[in-house]
């Protein structure tokens, strides 16, 4: 339903990731079928990508631009309005940080970037692989309650993939 978080869990090297993987159609499955809104991977690979976001598992970003340029740049790939780049700037708390080349910015707050660059066309299912992963405690509750008030402020469904157990605890409301 929307505005659930499931916890994906798993202990390293069980598979975690290429689930995701073949769920967000990066890679071909070699058996079983996937679903998602009632519409079947691969034959509807194009109609699913534009209703689901993905924050992977590496920091892939260009990091000699701005987190506010690479955001612009993935709107203008993704076709979202440019108004949406602030919106996400915001909603992630990122605007301080908006105009810094991501190089610069702590593993924290480029993995924030991620997350704006994920919401930046309106997905309706939210997958995060290890989102927490290399963060300090501190960072890492925080990204929890931001994880919580996106599914609860946009009715995301969001798939979480972690082996941690704090974090199962404290927002996750199904586990897998």
């Amino acid at each position: 339903a929307a505005g659930t978080i499931f916890g994906f869990l798993g202990p390293n090297g069980a598979g975690k990731t290429t689930t995701i993987r073949m769920i967000t159609g990066m890679l071909a499955p070699t058996s079983g079928r996937i679903t998602i809104a009632g519409l079947d991977m691969p034959d509807r690979r194009d109609a699913i990508k534009a209703l689901i976001g993905v924050v992977p598992d590496h920091q892939n970003l260009y990091d000699r631009l701005t987190a506010r340029r690479q955001l612009r740049l993935f709107a203008d790939l993704t076709g979202a309005a440019p108004a949406r780049v602030d919106e996400v700037i915001s909603l992630v708390g990122l605007g301080e940080y908006a105009d810094i080349p991501t190089v610069r910015l702590s593993r924290g707050w480029r993995q924030r970037v991620l997350i704006a660059r994920g919401l930046l066309h309106h997905p309706k299912v939210f997958f995060l692989d290890e989102p927490t992963s290399g963060l300090d405690p501190i960072s890492a509750r925080a990204f929890d309650s931001l994880i919580r008030l996106l599914a609860d402020s946009l009715g995301l469904t969001v798939f979480l993939v972690t082996h941690d157990l704090d974090t199962l605890f404290s927002i996750i409301d199904r586990v897998i």
